[in-house]
């Protein structure tokens, strides 16, 4: 009404602990205004119409998943699979080396990785023994770290 644009934004919708994640990009309705002006030649008014446009939904194909290595372990890999489909995963064990990484305000190494939603399970590993539990990934969950080892000597994990 005013002549303003709304504008488009992320949103990452609910889901329950075994569904991966879906963000949408919701692009909100955007109406121009009417405008009226004069025909100089016949004195007619010509109105041209507002024109309104219908929401539009795209589905992500990926989600962005952070683990922190403060355990040291050096190299870092990251397995993930389709737990409906195990034979559905990135690749053999110990999975895919982790290269994209930061360096979080302790110091410690953070590795940025984007996982293909078809995967809702995930292990990391240092890729010689040391690994993190089975994971399933929960929507809005940004990221990983080993907290300490269970009985089988695997780490579980925290989460942010």
């Amino acid at each position: 009404g005013e002549g303003k644009w709304e504008v488009g934004s992320w949103t990452a919708q609910p889901s329950t602990a075994t569904e991966t994640q879906t963000a949408t990009q919701t692009v909100t309705e955007t109406q121009t205004e009417s405008t009226t002006s004069e025909d100089n030649a016949s004195g007619n008014y010509n109105e041209l119409e507002g024109t309104t446009s219908a929401p539009e939904t795209t589905e992500a194909t990926s989600y962005t998943v952070r683990f922190t290595d403060n355990q040291n372990w050096g190299n870092v890999y990251l397995y993930a699979w389709n737990s409906k489909n195990t034979s559905s995963n990135n690749g053999g064990w110990p999975g895919v080396k982790l290269t994209n990484k930061t360096q979080n305000s302790m110091g410690e190494d953070q590795y940025i990785v984007t996982v293909d939603k078809a995967y809702d399970s995930l292990i990391f590993s240092n890729g010689s023994g040391q690994q993190t539990v089975d994971i399933t990934y929960v929507a809005n969950t940004t990221g990983y770290y080993p907290t300490s080892t269970n009985s089988q000597g695997k780490w579980e994990v925290g989460t942010w």
